[in-house]
């Protein structure tokens, strides 16, 4: 399934928190150094959600976590995470997030195959945020929520 299939099936937001989104939030001087990664990449970007029609879903955040989420209100159908790929971090992302997943959520996270970085430590914990591995596609893992009658959340206990 390609990332146009994947947003045709997401029911409820797709939050992507991206590192890249950083850029954005930059005056176009400050820019210059990154401009030809971020152009090709945040360019892709767009056009994707413009072709697939879902730009009005999809919400690229480059904010902490903990700083979104509370005020936070709809449900999220994929999330995916790219961020700060210390363990700490990823973890305080996803459960931060947790709580606004809707029940088939997807939750994708970047990098973590690298034995290196903390989301390959999340991977191995999955199930205790009632997740499983759905597939790895590259350097990214994707996860999803356990049918209803799986083990709850790890924010719960």
């Amino acid at each position: 399934m390609d990332l146009h299939e994947a947003l045709a099936h997401t029911e409820g937001e797709v939050m992507l928190s991206t590192e890249e989104a950083e850029l954005l939030n930059r005056p176009p001087k400050s820019r210059r150094g990154a401009s030809s990664r971020w152009a090709a990449t945040g360019a892709a970007f767009y056009r994707t959600m413009l072709g697939a029609g879902t730009a009005e879903r999809v919400r690229l955040v480059n904010l902490p976590s903990e700083v979104v989420c509370p005020g936070w209100s709809k449900p999220v159908g994929l999330l995916f995470l790219d961020g700060d790929h210390r363990y700490d971090a990823v973890r305080r992302d996803l459960d931060c997030w947790l709580e606004h997943l809707t029940p088939d959520a997807a939750v994708a996270l970047d990098d973590s195959t690298d034995p290196e970085l903390g989301p390959i430590r999340l991977v191995a914990e999955a199930d205790r945020y009632g997740l499983t591995v759905d597939r790895v596609v590259g350097k990214v893992t994707v996860l999803r929520r356990r049918p209803i009658g799986g083990a709850t959340s790890a924010s719960s206990s």
